[in-house]
């Protein structure tokens, strides 16, 4: 699973709270390079957020949508679910038109109309880490979910070998096009951090999950997925999370 700049569209921005709810959207890299990112993403299903995903949904809204990624696997999962998506890219925006019910093109929330209909799930797939300040994100999050609506969201999971050993034993911390340290990711969690983000605005953490880690597909490997195993957290490249509003 990747998490690069193509698919949150940042041709202009990251997605997120709107410029008028305290994101900075000018540090965008340089168009070129966006383009290139725009071709890469649009082939790529989200199945590996599935783990995390509610088995109902009658309204769903995907946060930073992209071309449709996440969207095909939701349809696939709620295939009678009003489906809705926001993503600032107007290229993206007009793929996940395919799939999706509505797509708002813009940032979340400002661009969203008002008096929309409360969604039972908003899903956030690798959007947090894109935005300056994810706790307004977040906060902005919660008036939009009916009760009992969860939200689900999957985060790079800055422990990862990958990140962590180079950084600690070499003293190098590496910018990427694309993963952990890609090069448009403005914050960076580790479980607990993850967990403390969503807690300091106001929701409960029901479950972490461990996604996109060796075990994936190899059953030899499950059983590192134990919370007891010190090392999954060094194994495990994104955490899905899954809360309510307290």
């Amino acid at each position: 699973m990747r998490c690069s700049a193509s698919w949150v569209g940042v041709a202009t921005a990251r997605p997120g709270v709107a410029p008028a709810s305290g994101v900075d959207h000018d540090t965008a890299l340089p168009s070129t390079h966006h383009r290139v990112e725009l071709d890469t993403y649009a082939v790529s299903r989200r199945d590996d957020v599935r783990p995390i995903l509610p088995t109902s949904a009658r309204r769903v809204l995907d946060v930073g949508c992209g071309p449709g990624g996440l969207g095909l696997v939701l349809r696939d999962l709620y295939p009678t679910a009003h489906l809705a998506g926001v993503e600032p890219e107007p290229t993206h925006a007009a793929l996940a038109r395919d799939i999706f019910d509505e797509v708002h093109e813009g940032y979340f929330p400002d661009d969203l109309p008002a008096g929309l209909t409360p969604f039972d799930l908003v899903t956030l797939s690798d959007v947090v880490e894109h935005v300056s300040d994810p706790w307004a994100m977040l906060r902005a999050v919660g008036p939009l979910l009916a009760p009992g609506g969860v939200v689900a969201a999957a985060i790079p999971n800055v422990r990862h070998f990958t990140v962590s050993l180079p950084l600690v034993l070499r003293g190098r911390w590496t910018y990427t096009d694309e993963g952990i340290t890609a090069r448009t990711h403005l914050r960076f969690f580790t479980r607990e951090t993850v967990k403390e983000l969503f807690t300091s605005t106001g929701y409960v953490v029901e479950r972490v999950e461990m996604l996109n880690g060796p075990w994936d597909g190899n059953p030899r490997w499950r059983r590192w997925k134990r919370p007891t195993r010190p090392a999954h957290d060094l194994l495990c490249q994104h955490y899905g999370v899954v809360t309510r509003p307290r």
